[in-house]
């Protein structure tokens, strides 16, 4: 009976390619650590240290969502969005973007023409606000 021989460089060479194509294997057919349709799970921690100049973290804490820069920590919320308002009716006057001063005369015509204008300005600014979501509708 022969003796049994040392593995060979060769022998050691192609049993560590094998368990290399079987792990490279074993990986492609994993299935994938999340799905898109359950979103991003962050457990609570505490902030992490500074990241590098440029760099950001984002992390979760106390049912937060966080985002850490060299600048510090931020917390990640949606604004906060305010009471709905309706627009201000103003039929009287005429809007041409000037608020005129009325001098001593308090001239009616004048002062119906600011108060329009200053309600299309109001108007304007909810408009605004409401498109961008940071207003109720």
């Amino acid at each position: 009976m022969p003796l049994p021989q040392s593995e060979g460089f060769e022998d050691r060479f192609r049993a560590l390619e094998r368990k290399v194509n079987d792990l490279f294997t074993s990986i492609q057919n994993q299935s994938g650590r999340t799905v898109a349709s359950q979103g991003w799970l962050l457990r609570s921690m505490p902030g992490p240290a500074a990241p590098p100049s440029g760099d950001v973290y984002i992390y979760a804490n106390g049912g937060r969502l966080w985002a850490r820069s060299s600048f510090g920590s931020t917390a990640l919320v949606d604004p906060p969005q305010a009471s709905s308002v309706t627009s201000l009716i103003r039929t009287i006057g005429t809007v041409d973007d000037t608020i005129s001063s009325v001098g001593s005369t308090y001239n009616a015509g004048e002062l119906d023409n600011n108060f329009r204008d200053l309600a299309a300005k109001i108007n304007e600014i909810i408009s605004v606000l409401k498109s961008a979501g940071l207003m109720l509708p």
